[in-house]
């Protein structure tokens, strides 16, 4: 019986000998399923040791007995061994301006451009620096204290996610501008309306986002009937104009006496209604006879993009398809994105 150090467990291990050992033999390490081979009449282990993750101090295992990257557990970064030396990729915590002690993870090996993760700005990653752009808060002009996150860098045109009204961005600042009421154009329709509860708005509104960034007309109230009775025959209006009405199923919107009209207005007017259901939430009964045998797409335990993908699917049952021309909004799809693993 020998004994010899694992550098995983750093523990001793038995190793049970013979007289008939010959040079190579290996057996497997108990403590870590590393290889112990006899070399030389000696026993050697496979090389391995502890590394600690820059980002929060934890330490991952590796093996360093082969040239090759490993995926850092704690944070996502890469690991490279050579030469029996195991180095982690630099990277850094860059900290949101939105609020103290929100940051995102960002590596610093190649230059490259992030989303972050808390306000959605960029950050730049170059010559192995790292910045986020400057950003503005701004209150929205018709929901007092609804406040808009704008980044800064470059001159640009971005929608209020709240009133939809224009947010100009120009050398280093940002202007609100005054909401405007749409007018009806019967010869223009929108390609959806959306109905949906008020308080899911943090949900539905990026879900909207996504639609008209690929060209598809979304028409949905903003304002939960602020204007009275001019605003409702708008709704109206538009249901009637829509070629489908696509509801977002919660349990607020199902308690919503708004959606509930809507629902009832959309029947009365023989239109497509399209339920996608972004929390596990079962419909009332009133709202379930409204639905019968119509398909749901159950959306809650997806991802965003496989909600998209589904979305945009039915979508096209019913003549609804991406403009690939899109809305001219600024979008953040080419920027990089890396995030530690669960």
């Amino acid at each position: 019986m020998a004994k010899i150090r694992c550098p995983f467990s750093g523990g001793q291990v038995d190793v049970t000998r013979s007289g008939d050992d010959e040079e190579g033999d290996t057996w497997i390490c108990p403590d870590c399923q590393g290889d112990i081979t006899l070399d030389q009449e000696r026993l050697r282990h496979t090389p391995g040791g502890w590394l600690t993750c820059p980002v929060n101090e934890g330490t991952v295992f590796v093996w360093t007995d082969e040239d090759e990257e490993f995926e850092c557990d704690e944070c996502g970064g890469t690991i490279a061994v050579s030469d029996n030396t195991a180095e982690h990729e630099p990277v850094a915590l860059i900290e949101c301006p939105a609020g103290k002690g929100l940051t995102s993870l960002v590596f610093l090996q190649e230059d490259a451009t992030y989303e972050c993760d808390h306000c959605e700005a960029s950050i730049f990653v170059e010559d192995g620096e790292a910045r986020h752009e400057d950003i503005k808060e701004i209150e929205c002009t018709e929901h007092s204290g609804s406040v808009v996150i704008v980044p800064l860098e470059g001159d640009d045109s971005l929608e209020c996610p709240f009133c939809g009204s224009d947010i100009e961005t120009k050398e280093g600042d940002a202007v609100h501008r005054n909401p405007q009421r749409e007018v009806t154009d019967s010869s223009n329709p929108r390609d959806v309306f959306v109905s949906y509860a008020r308080k899911d708005s943090d949900l539905v509104l990026p879900l909207i986002d996504d639609l008209q960034s690929r060209g598809i007309r979304a028409w949905f109230d903003r304002t939960g009937i602020a204007g009275g009775i001019p605003w409702m025959t708008k709704i109206v209006d538009q249901i009637v104009e829509a070629k489908v009405i696509l509801l977002v199923g919660t349990a607020n919107a199902f308690a919503s006496d708004n959606v509930t009209r809507e629902i009832t207005i959309a029947r009365d007017e023989n239109k497509p209604i399209l339920p996608l259901f972004i929390e596990p939430v079962t419909m009332p009964s009133n709202v379930k006879y409204q639905l019968a045998g119509v398909q749901v797409i159950h959306g809650d335990g997806m991802e965003r993009d496989e909600v998209m993908a589904a979305l945009l699917h039915s979508l096209g049952g019913f003549g609804v398809r991406p403009d690939s021309r899109g809305t001219g909004r600024r979008k953040a799809t080419s920027r990089r994105k890396r995030t530690p693993r669960s």
